[in-house]
C-alpha cells in the first residue's frame, strides 16, 4: 500500500488534493467520457480514503478504542453522504448549476488538510505489558 512507504498523511492529502481538482473541473466535463473520467477520480478518492481512514486513526489514536474511533468518524462520513447531496441540491436550484457546490467542495477539502494538521496527535506507543496492565 502507498501509505506503508511514503505514509498515510501524504496518501490522504494526496487523494484530497486529487479530489479538490477533480471537483474544479467536474462541471465543465461535458462528454460522457470526461464525465465517467470524472466519476471515476470520485470513485478512486473514495476508496482510497476508506482504506486509510481505519489505519490513520489507529496511528493517531491508538488502537484502545479504535472500534469507537473510528464509528465515529464513519458517522461524520454519513452525515456528509446524507446532507452534502442535498445542500448541492438546494445551490444547483438556486444558481442553477451545480458549479457553486463543485467549487465549495473543493475548498473545503484543502480546508480538511488543515483541520488534519491542526487536530494532529500521535498515539503514545504503549508496550504489551502496559497494554496487559490497562
Amino acid at each position: 500500500m502507498a501509505s506503508d512507504r511514503i505514509g498515510r498523511t501524504v496518501t490522504l492529502v494526496s487523494v484530497h488534493l486529487l479530489q479538490a481538482s477533480n471537483m474544479v473541473f467536474f462541471s465543465g466535463f461535458s462528454t460522457f467520457t470526461g464525465f465517467v473520467t470524472g466519476s471515476a477520480v470520485v470513485g478512486f478518492s473514495y476508496g482510497a480514503c476508506l482504506s486509510l481512514f481505519p489505519a490513520t486513526v489507529a496511528d493517531r489514536w491508538g488502537t484502545k478504542n479504535l472500534g469507537l474511533n473510528y464509528g465515529i468518524l464513519f458517522t461524520a462520513l454519513g452525515v456528509g453522504g446524507v446532507f452534502g447531496p442535498i445542500l448541492a441540491g438546494r445551490i444547483a436550484d438556486a444558481t442553477g448549476s451545480y458549479q457553486l457546490a463543485y467549487v465549495g467542495v473543493s475548498v473545503n477539502l484543502p480546508a480538511r488538510e488543515v483541520t488534519i494538521r491542526v487536530g494532529r496527535r500521535k498515539a503514545p506507543v504503549r508496550t504489551d505489558s502496559e497494554a496487559e496492565a490497562a
